[in-house]
């Protein structure tokens, strides 16, 4: 499966949300996001919508993302969060039911539901595309001072290893 990064990219940009005034926080719109990858053949696994600010406890899974420069950019003047999204061509019976488990809001409120239990499986099991959304205060001077997103996606290793993926440079 060719995947546009870009076109992903612009998706999750126009669905992040900032959370308040001055801050770097944003939250994804669910909805949004799921309705407009959809096109794409994705599903927008409703994992991570909260970003939260970069501690040093982050580095070392954001440098799985971000290498050299761009890595040494980071401070705690940045929030994030990763999400997920798993091919739906790809998607048998269980995969489907370990969806709508999460899209259940009735069931996300039971303090007893593991969440992190069923991402795993989906990630693990399923070809999927996990990005790293950063925001930052711009210094263009077009936007200056207001919050600007930098997004890395990758591919999982399922993705990888399915016949339909074509290589990209930026997955490795």
């Amino acid at each position: 499966m060719k995947l546009d990064y870009n076109l992903i990219k612009k998706c999750i940009v126009k669905a992040c949300k900032q959370e308040g005034v001055n801050t770097l926080n944003f939250k994804i719109d669910y909805q949004k996001l799921n309705g407009s990858v959809a096109e794409y053949g994705l599903v927008f696994l409703n994992n991570a919508t909260m970003s939260r600010p970069v501690t040093s406890n982050d580095i070392a899974l954001i440098s799985e993302y971000f290498k050299k420069d761009k890595l040494a950019w980071f401070n705690r003047s940045r929030a994030f969060t990763t999400i997920s999204f798993v091919i739906a061509d790809s998607l048998d019976e269980k995969g489907r039911k370990l969806l709508n488990m999460l899209a259940d809001e009735n069931r996300s409120k039971d303090p007893s539901f593991d969440r992190a239990d069923i991402v795993a499986e989906i990630l693990a099991y399923y070809p999927c595309y996990n990005a790293t959304i950063v925001s930052y205060r711009s210094d263009d001077p077009n936007r200056l001072g207001k919050n600007s997103y930098t997004t890395i996606i990758r591919a999982n290793i399922n993705a990888i290893m399915s016949e339909e993926y074509e290589y990209y440079n930026e997955d490795i």
